[in-house]
């Protein structure tokens, strides 16, 4: 299923001219120069196995260095910490390099772009270590044997409006972020005072390249990540565009009075307080079990961050009676 967060990213990023911008910020100066100086073109469906994306809402784009070289660019975009990915990337760039060498010859080299918006400040990619008890000395000797993936990581929670703003970035690729970074559960007062904030980035949006399309995404983001009435959102872009193309305002508002209306929005809410009562869960047990056995090993920190609510209601039950960690977290 296709969420806010999905529509919003794809909607800026799809365009050659906002994702050439990123990676050109994005990436050490040898391939920025060849993604400045080169054709970067979308990699279309047809040239690989739909099986072998990452999920339905990735972008990919191909920059042919030559007949035979080519680095194909997977953007993605990580609203949760997922313990997983590093490991799935992985698979996935030997699976599609794979192909594309059998079909096409020559090399492909794949980067992965990450644009993290998660909850969890300070979160790095690592892989995903076993659950099953080992002695730390022997943990330490099999991590020299995983194998190594060079991935790009921009992680947006550690950075500020400011720095966001600063970005070399079109317009539409700006607002994008922002609204990314700072606008889930945002509180309306905050939300309504940012936006009217990004005023002159909407109206150079507006005049970009799919702007348009980009801005109707932001105001339909509003409503599935924000507290804000439709009627309320409708009011605030109305100013926000109010120079713009009458016909524009008009069909916006319309719409979001529409979307407004959609059990969707429902759906949204509903998902956002059950991943805002999961997180608030961990936390407090996380409490719990170091005030009681000392401070959590990696490996349980990230089962526990990987809980649903019903293994947290498991392992809060075990934590009172318990002897050992082992004994809280055994299967």
């Amino acid at each position: 299923m296709v969420d806010a967060h999905d529509t919003l990213f794809r909607t800026a990023f799809q365009h050659t001219h906002t994702i050439r911008a990123l990676l050109a910020w994005l990436l050490p100066a040898a391939l920025r120069a060849a993604v400045l100086a080169g054709i970067l073109e979308p990699w279309p469906a047809s040239a690989s196995d739909r099986r072998l994306r990452l999920h339905h809402a990735d972008l990919m784009f191909v920059l042919r260095l030559s007949p035979r070289l080519a680095i194909l660019f997977v953007l993605e975009h990580k609203s949760w910490a997922d313990r997983k990915l590093l490991r799935q990337l992985h698979r996935y760039v030997m699976q599609v390099t794979q192909s594309y060498e059998d079909a096409h010859g020559g090399v492909l080299f794949v980067i992965p772009v990450i644009v993290y918006h998660g909850r969890r400040k300070g979160w790095r990619l690592q892989w995903s270590q076993s659950d099953v008890a080992m002695p730390s000395e022997l943990r330490a000797e099999l991590e020299a044997f995983l194998p190594r993936l060079q991935v790009v990581f921009d992680d947006l929670m550690t950075c500020s409006e400011e720095e966001l703003l600063a970005r070399p970035l079109p317009a539409m690729a700006i607002l994008c972020l922002l609204c990314l970074r700072f606008l889930r559960k945002a509180s309306n007062a905050f939300v309504e005072a940012a936006i009217a904030r990004w005023t002159p980035l909407f109206e150079r949006a507006l005049t970009e390249p799919g702007g348009q399309e980009l801005v109707a995404a932001v105001s339909s983001y509003l409503l599935h990540v924000t507290n804000l009435p439709a009627e309320k959102v409708v009011e605030l872009f109305q100013k926000t565009v109010r120079e713009h193309d009458p016909e524009f305002i008009m069909s916006t508002a319309s719409r979001l009075r529409a979307e407004g209306r959609k059990e969707g929005r429902v759906e949204g809410r509903v998902e956002g307080r059950v991943e805002g009562r999961v997180e608030g869960r961990i936390e407090v047990l996380r409490n719990q079990l170091e005030a009681r056995f000392g401070p959590l090993p990696e490996v349980l920190g990230q089962r526990l961050a990987a809980a649903s609510l019903e293994q947290l209601d498991r392992l809060a039950r075990r934590v009172v009676t318990a002897s050992s960690l082992d004994a809280v977290f055994a299967d």
